[in-house]
């Protein structure tokens, strides 16, 4: 495993193709082989009048976390967070409470920070809730639907990154063993939660 090997670990980035959660020593920001190719139907730019997530709260884990958002590199690729502390959402795709697939990334761990904010995400079960909470205040809450599933880290799961369909959200890190010469996790561990409640929307 990575954190073995005293080197760091990146988080999993969205589409899971070509995906990597490796980073070169001394080089935490750079990030082609840290993430992977959205779907082309969720590359168009953010709309105004969306609710942009603020904070991403699951109490089952005791988690708070700042969102940030995310594109894509410069080799078409998600970004990852600028913060380590802090989750990425891919905002050129489908945004919280929207029908469609919201996306949001975290790191398993980083450079000096042992534990990421998606650490443990491996322990959500069915019924524990994620709440993400928007610029405007609105709080949109969603319900995990399935115990999380790990895949391989170059699949591509049916449904990541949908523009159609009730409002979900799916959250992705890494898991597996880590392949040190790819520089990846095996697998990728993802979170997948239906909207259920919505509060406090701005008029």
């Amino acid at each position: 495993m990575l954190r073995e090997m005293k080197r760091p670990l990146v988080i999993l980035t969205a589409f899971l193709a070509l995906a990597a959660c490796g980073g070169e020593s001394g080089n935490a920001h750079k990030v082609a082989q840290n993430s992977s190719n959205p779907t082309p139907a969720a590359a168009s730019s953010p709309s105004s009048g969306r609710h942009i997530p603020f904070t991403l709260t699951i109490k089952a884990i005791g988690l708070t976390a700042i969102v940030e958002q995310v594109g894509r590199d410069k080799y078409g690729n998600m970004a990852i967070p600028a913060n380590p502390k802090d989750v990425g959402w891919y905002a050129p795709g489908v945004a919280p409470g929207e029908n469609g697939d919201a996306v949001i990334d975290g790191h398993l761990d980083w450079y000096n920070m042992p534990q990421g904010p998606f650490y443990h995400l491996s322990e959500l079960k069915t019924g524990d809730q994620i709440e993400v909470q928007a610029l405007d205040g609105t709080v949109f809450v969603f319900t995990v639907v399935a115990p999380g599933s790990t895949v391989p880290y170059n699949s591509k799961p049916a449904g990541l990154f949908s523009t159609t369909g009730k409002p979900r959200l799916t959250l992705i890190t890494c898991a597996g063993d880590w392949n040190a010469q790819k520089q990846t996790y095996t697998k990728r561990e993802i979170v997948n939660a239906v909207l259920t409640a919505t509060h406090g929307a701005s008029s």
